[in-house]
């Protein structure tokens, strides 16, 4: 920290990443990852609940979290040979197999961690200029914490960026040898969590909603669901008028009332993947009227996925069908975005949104048959662009039924015949969104870099 110039380190440690740029000594720009949960992480221990997940998936076997840290170090990022593994007991893979499959389930956390790497050097860029970058690059990328002990893990980053990653002498001990230093020199910055952690005082409440023409669910962190009814009676109970009285009304549901005490409230808001910005806007101006601090848009395939349980964050194809009174969407999900959908919607209102102006009308009741030609449609797009291992995995692995009117049986069936793939109705259907979006609750202070944020 005391070269003149611009630098750059990247932490990995066990439930946080944090990479920074310094200029003469100081620290100029940081990006940071912290997961509570290991989902959508890139740390440690997201390294090692996608270890245990291929386990689980390839041979239904639960693996602690010491063998997945041994079997991780040993067999490394791009190693050549399967190290020194020793498959668990059970296990019908062989040690090369293992070591295959470990590679591949950690290659989803190492991207994110690499895309938090490149969107600050992206920072650097606009912010000091190429040099900046010429210099980085010139001078290395210093790598601490545990999960940069990885093998081959500084080799991987230097091939992709094009630059030397040097792992620290004593990367478990550098950052309180650092502090040590620091103190000693009377230098203790404060650190700008850009983007990642934030400081928030206690009176702080998050509150995920999924309001929807026909139900309405609201989920408190810490708390669970605190309201799941009828959108109507909703509406007639509370006087609501526009799409801002009814997150008032849910957040009086939630115990959340104007006043002089009341806490910043953040929220996370399901919306329509067919809705354009223009809606998303409205939407996020309708929260901050009804007195949110922070609004988070997440789309309602992604929610009833994580809701239902599906592998959102994994390398593989899954696909939700949401099925609602506003009419269904269908997606393919894959390393925690949404690869292709479709919308189909019965009338001019959205979920919601019902004052907004929705782009994927169609003046028909959506029918079964709309439905099965979506997924077919989405799965020739997914194999068209080339994702023909995304075709795969949803040929292999099904589809899953959410919603409001996703609870039918008979409907899953059907479409499990006609679409030629397995298709099961999620065991919370009509709360899958609203449990999705609850789960982001947890993780907003990474979220924040991949959803819509308005604060």
């Amino acid at each position: 920290w005391r070269r003149k110039g611009y630098s750059a380190a990247l932490v990995v440690g066990a439930r946080c990443c944090q990479a920074a740029v310094f200029r003469d000594g100081e620290l100029a720009l940081s990006r940071c990852l912290h997961s509570r949960t290991p989902l959508l992480g890139a740390a440690g221990d997201a390294l090692d609940a996608a270890v245990g997940e291929f386990f689980e998936r390839e041979c239904g076997l639960v693996v602690g979290t010491e063998y997945a840290e041994r079997v991780k170090r040993s067999v490394g990022v791009s190693a050549a040979t399967a190290g020194d593994v020793v498959p668990p007991p059970g296990c019908r893979l062989s040690a090369a197999q293992v070591a295959e499959g470990v590679r591949a389930a950690m290659y989803a956390p190492i991207e994110r961690l690499a895309a938090m790497f490149g969107e600050l050097l992206e920072n650097a860029a606009r912010e000091f200029g190429d040099a900046a970058l010429s210099e980085i690059a010139s001078g290395g990328v210093m790598l601490s914490g545990g999960g940069a002990q990885l093998r081959g893990l500084d080799a991987l980053l230097g091939d992709k960026f094009k630059m030397q990653f040097a792992l620290a002498e004593r990367p478990l001990d550098s950052a309180a040898e650092g502090m040590l230093e620091m103190v000693a020199a009377g230098r203790i910055p404060t650190l700008p969590m850009e983007g990642g952690l934030e400081m928030r005082s206690f009176w702080t409440t998050d509150v995920a909603m999924d309001i929807g023409l026909e139900t309405t669910h609201v989920i408190v962190k810490g708390r669970g669901i605190v309201f799941s009814g009828s959108t109507e009676d909703l509406r007639a109970s509370s006087g609501a008028s526009s799409i801002s009285d009814l997150i008032s009304a849910c957040l009086e549901r939630a115990g959340i009332r104007r006043g002089w005490f009341r806490p910043a409230i953040r929220v996370v808001l399901t919306c329509r993947p067919c809705i354009g910005g223009a809606e998303k806007q409205r939407l996020q101006e309708a929260a901050t009227m009804a007195g949110a601090k922070a609004i988070f848009l997440i789309e309602l395939p992604m929610a009833c996925a994580i809701g239902a349980g599906l592998p959102v964050s994994m390398p593989r194809g899954s696909m939700v069908i949401d099925v609602r009174g506003g009419g269904c969407d269908v997606a393919v999900i894959s390393l925690a975005g949404i690869v292709a959908s479709r919308s189909l919607c019965r009338s001019v209102m959205t979920s919601a949104a019902k004052d907004a102006e929705p782009r994927c009308v169609h003046g028909e009741p959506v029918s079964r048959e709309m439905i099965a030609g979506a997924i077919k449609d989405i799965l020739a797009e997914c194999g068209a662009k080339g994702l023909k291992n995304l075709v795969s995995d949803v040929l292999d692995g099904g589809a899953v039924v959410a919603g409001d009117d996703g609870a039918d049986e008979s409907l899953a069936n059907w479409l499990a015949e006609k679409a030629g793939l397995p298709v099961r109705v999620a065991h919370n259907p009509v709360t899958a969104a609203v449990e999705g979006a609850g789960v982001v609750l947890k993780e907003l202070d990474f979220l924040a870099m991949s959803l819509r944020a308005k604060t």
